[in-house]
């Protein structure tokens, strides 16, 4: 099969000579060592010029693909591997088709190792394209393939990615986690090059929590790293780093130094992502210093980028930006079209935020056309004439003033008594949905079914709560779970009502393996979702803490995704830590790991939807926690609950649901 690949330049034809006479001689005596020798060539020419390559045409694709046709399997995934990574900052669209086509034939071979790469490849460009939820997809393959083959650089390259993303999404402590395990994997292989990688992340992390300080130090740990390396390309990731560091903290000054070193730079072999995200933020020093026409030659450079590479992201923002800057220059015509652009691009409940803004921003751009009217009228040889025409207008533009005006009082009671019978509406219906919630949760008294002391700790934020517990007894054991659904509110309670159904239904088949009832879990929830095998939906992320309790043998089987169990006996406290993933981020085929703990009479059981990290809005940690319960467990479940209760009622506000339950053997 013949797919596009890239030409090469005419002044490199004496390379597509060579390459034809090692293909002619491969096929006559069909030495497979000669056609990876070959894929190895390939490779070289394609770093000769990457531009060059991908702006001519020629029959230089006819060639590769007659290398591919006959290379060994595992060469086809290894050139395309490496043609994904030669043209992925400057075309991440033409990188990402490489790397599709890497996993197919990966796939084909059975070869882990570059399917394990194509996977990350795929990941990374769909990432720079702007499709997260996929490029997170992608990631945890990666992932998966490389701990089941036990591959811990590899796994520890899927961290960073992943930590790499949610900084991106500015969730930076779940950025931190994952930068975290990767640096231990890092730090304990003493691999140079990957710190340098997690140090840099770990630099634009702390910019994001405004740890200005700690971002410096761990940009100035990559730099050295990247130096002794000698890798120019990531010094100059790492100086942009740099200067959004000093571009979040206000000094101008440094962040223009930086960037400009950066721009220079990438002269001779542009990286458009870096061009695109360092010309946003020029483009804002400029506006913010008044210096309107070079900081609208940033912005159009960068919105030209972002086109460019397809990054919907960088688009909207570019549009933002120019908006700004046109209606700084009195421009309102050019501000109202990009900022009109820029909703394009936001989703629906952005659209309705901006929907006033650009109301008033047509208002000004007509105030402004009217003006200037008036004054080319003014301005004429007939002003006399043009006095009395002016009197007209000013008098009907004040009757239709004075019109409009009781118009809108109207307008804005009724919209006033709309919005009053919404709210009711909605406020109901919530209340309703509190009924419902609480109708499926386990009926007072069920934990004492099977454990006469405990207790359950349930306080939604507001009138719903995202968060779970669950009880299920059968003659061979009892099921306790704990889960945080993510989403809050109606959508958190409406997770709670399919998780809960289909914990129940799961539960009544008689399964009493922990780790297989989330992974039927995660499927159930998927399919009535109706997310297919391809697409992993936020919807399906819960957070969940299960065990089984064997009633004959008191054998406790835990699995978790992201919640643990805290388990204390004789005032010792032991954490069975759970799997890093909500259930939606684990792929199909992945598997939940359960630990088992032998039970004895007096020991402590608690779960909690918030992980043991209270979210009091206090810094507290998972130690503070585990010590307040360690140092009650010998009071009865009642004590231990007022204990807890009075923590979060010291708290100044609650930043989330609160459910805790915790019972004794």
């Amino acid at each position: 099969m013949i797919f596009p690949l890239m030409p090469l330049p005419h002044r490199y034809n004496f390379c597509l000579v060579i390459l034809m006479v090692m293909i002619t001689f491969a096929q006559q005596y069909n030495y497979g060592y000669i056609m990876t020798l070959i894929y190895i060539f390939l490779s070289l020419i394609l770093n000769l010029n990457t531009v060059d390559t991908l702006q001519e045409t020629g029959n230089f694709a006819d060639s590769v693909a007659a290398v591919l046709q006959e290379a060994p399997d595992s060469s086809k995934a290894r050139v395309c591997n490496e043609i994904s990574w030669n043209v992925h900052r400057e075309h991440p669209d033409v990188a990402l088709a490489y790397a599709l086509k890497a996993i197919e034939y990966a796939e084909e071979s059975n070869n882990q190792r570059e399917l394990c790469m194509a996977y990350t490849w795929a990941g990374v460009n769909l990432r720079t394209l702007g499709e997260v939820a996929k490029a997170i997809d992608y990631y945890n393959k990666s992932i998966e393939v490389s701990r089941n083959l036990g591959w811990q650089l590899e796994e520890a390259y899927g961290y960073i990615n992943l930590g790499v993303i949610y900084c991106f999404q500015e969730n930076y402590a779940d950025a931190e986690t994952f930068l975290k395990r990767a640096e231990s994997i890092g730090s304990k292989n003493h691999d140079q090059r990957m710190l340098g990688y997690i140090y840099g992340y770990m630099g634009e992390t702390y910019r994001g929590l405004s740890q200005y300080d700690k971002a410096l130090q761990y940009l100035d740990k990559a730099y050295k790293i990247r130096q002794e390396i000698d890798d120019q390309a990531a010094l100059n990731a790492i100086d942009k780093s740099i200067g959004n560091v000093y571009f979040s903290s206000k000094n101008y000054p440094k962040a223009k130094e930086y960037y400009r070193n950066v721009l220079d730079k990438n002269r001779t072999n542009p990286d458009i992502e870096q061009l695109s995200g360092i010309s946003l933020n020029m483009a804002q020093i400029y506006y913010e210093e008044n210096s309107l026409d070079t900081a609208l030659h940033f912005a159009n450079f960068a919105l030209g980028v972002g086109q460019r590479m397809g990054n919907k992201t960088h688009i909207k923002n570019a549009y933002k930006i120019l908006g700004f800057i046109y209606y700084a220059k009195h421009d309102n015509y050019n501000a109202a079209q990009n900022l009109m652009a820029e909703l394009a691009y936001n989703d629906s409940i952005e659209h309705a935020g901006r929907a006033q803004k650009m109301f008033d921003v047509q208002s000004v751009m007509a105030k402004y056309q009217k003006e200037e009217e008036i004054r080319k009228i003014n301005d004429s040889s007939k002003i006399q004439a043009l006095v009395l025409i002016v009197a007209l207008v000013l008098l009907g533009l004040a009757v239709l003033a004075f019109a409009w005006l009781r118009y809108n009082r109207r307008r804005v009671s009724l919209l006033n008594e709309t919005l009053s019978s919404q709210k009711k509406q909605i406020t109901d219906s919530i209340s309703y949905a509190r009924k419902i919630q609480d109708a499926i949760l386990p009926e007072d008294g069920a934990f004492g079914r099977g454990f006469s002391d405990n207790f359950v700790l349930y306080k939604p934020k507001e009138t719903v709560s995202g968060n779970l517990y669950w009880y299920y007894e059968t003659n061979a054991c009892e099921i306790v779970a704990v889960a945080d659904c993510i989403s809050r509110n109606v959508a958190g309670a409406f997770m709670t009502l399919q998780a809960c159904t289909a914990l129940q239904e799961i539960a009544s088949s008689g399964l009493m393996d922990a780790g297989e009832v989330l992974r039927k879990l995660k499927l159930t929830l998927r399919g009535i979702m109706k997310h297919d095998n391809k697409k992993q939906g936020s919807t399906t992320n819960i957070n969940i803490a299960l065990l089984i309790i064997d009633k004959e043998t008191r054998m406790l089987d835990y699995t978790g995704a992201k919640l643990p169990m805290a388990h204390i006996r004789n005032g010792k406290t032991t954490i069975l830590n759970p799997m890093p993933y909500s259930t939606g981020q684990l792929s199909d085929t992945g598997k939940f790991d359960s630990e088992k703990l032998q039970l004895m009479p007096g020991d402590c059981i608690y779960l909690s939807a918030d992980g043991f990290v209270p979210n009091t809005g206090k810094h507290q940690t998972q130690k503070t926690y585990t010590d307040l319960l360690a140092q009650n467990s010998n009071a009865d479940m009642a004590c231990q609950k007022a204990a807890i209760e009075k923590m979060y009622a010291d708290a100044e506000a609650l930043a989330d649901d609160i459910c805790v339950v915790g019972f004794r053997i």
